[in-house]
């Protein structure tokens, strides 16, 4: 990839192969397949086999050359369609938790301009790998109207690498017209990605493909408890509800048993590796519903056998409003002195989070304490 560009002979005259070598310019890499059957035929297992993408290389003729680049690489090109690109990442892969599922019109690349209501022209959903999926409605119009494959249906490009943000060769992995479906597992625990084409429209300006891109929530009770197992008590509540799952499932831990993702009071890596020692994990103390403390709470943490990170606090206020910090001593919590102002006596200041509300759990989720092991930290939360 460079500013400069050269050409052998005729091509120099073929408007397509020419923004094929800007789109290198542009640092976008082949469009290609790995193979794929869909309803119009077959499209061949070969780098540049994407022929709903100029960066395929379809065009090769000096009369034609309206056609754009894929889902994929729209979205890698900074600039152009910031206000069009979305993003799904239910699980927080790589950033702030989206919601599970998105449904609604998708618009073409060709009547990007002709948008009503901020309708998406390509849309991310995040793997949790640098291999991500994009989504795009390749209506033939417009600057587009030259597009050599799959009319008016809707692409399905995976990445194969730097998260559709950086030069990556992109591979097609499906067409869909109206009615189907595409389905991926693995992405997050239990639930399956589905991509599903309600319906497409190509009498009205814009075009749009109207579509569900997610997650499918879960059914009832039995599901969930089934997927669960036995140290849970699983209930299906809603997807977005606070707490749930992507699928939707609240799933409650069974107090005292083993693999419910609490290394418990009592409980070692000895006694229960699965909770204890393969982490992350949380940890909670024994039970001391009398020990509420106005100005806070202090407690030691001890690594034994393996050292640990503590990223995530979660307590519980008596106020709603205001901030609560947090604060960690190395070797223990003795030797603070009460009525000392913090940070103070070895007490250092790691982060704090506003109250979420009174008599309510909150979190301090943004923490990075370092305890190696066979050593103790205290920690204070105030």
């Amino acid at each position: 990839n460079s500013w400069g560009q050269m050409y052998q002979d005729w091509y120099i005259s073929s408007p397509g192969v020419l923004v094929h070598e800007m789109g290198h310019s542009l640092n976008l890499a082949h469009s290609g397949s790995k193979g794929i059957t869909w309803s119009g035929g077959t499209v061949d297992n070969y780098g540049y086999s994407d022929h709903t993408c100029l960066m395929g290389n379809p065009l090769y003729a000096d009369e034609v050359g309206k056609m754009c680049f894929n889902p994929a690489k729209n979205f890698q090109i900074d600039g152009w369609y910031n206000d069009a690109k979305f993003t799904l990442d239910p699980a927080g892969l790589a950033g702030p938790a989206t919601a599970a599922s998105w449904e609604g019109d998708l618009v073409g690349i060709g009547e990007y301009d002709e948008r009503t209501s901020n309708e998406p022209v390509t849309f991310k959903i995040e793997t949790g790998t640098p291999k991500d999926i994009f989504v795009g409605f390749n209506r033939a119009v417009g600057a587009n109207e030259d597009n050599d494959l799959a009319d008016d249906i809707v692409n399905v490009i995976r990445v194969e690498g730097n998260d559709g943000e950086g030069y990556a060769q992109s591979n097609l992995i499906s067409l869909l017209e109206q009615g189907e479906s595409f389905t991926e597992s693995g992405i997050v625990d239990y639930a399956n990605l589905t991509i599903r084409v309600n319906s497409i429209d190509i009498d009205t300006v814009p075009g749009k493909a109207n579509v569900f891109i997610g997650f499918e929530q879960c059914l009832d009770d039995t599901q969930c408890q089934d997927l669960a197992g036995g140290c849970f008590t699983a209930t299906c509540k809603a997807q977005g509800t606070v707490g749930a799952n992507v699928l939707g499932c609240l799933n409650a831990p069974t107090p005292g048993c083993c693999g419910n993702d609490l290394c418990e009071f009592g409980e070692t890596g000895t006694s229960c590796a699965d909770d204890c020692i393969v982490g992350p994990h949380s940890i909670q103390p024994d039970d001391c519903g009398g020990c509420w403390i106005r100005d806070g709470a202090m407690f030691d943490v001890e690594a034994k056998d393996h050292p640990l990170t503590i990223t995530k606090v979660e307590y519980k206020a008596y106020t709603s409003t205001g901030n609560v910090r947090l604060y960690y001593r190395i070797g223990g919590k003795a030797g603070y002195v009460s009525g000392t102002s913090l940070p103070a006596n070895g007490w250092i200041y790691e982060t704090q989070a506003a109250a979420c509300g009174a008599w309510r759990y909150c979190a301090i989720d943004n923490a990075s304490i370092k305890v190696p092991a066979g050593e103790k930290v205290g920690l204070l939360v105030a």
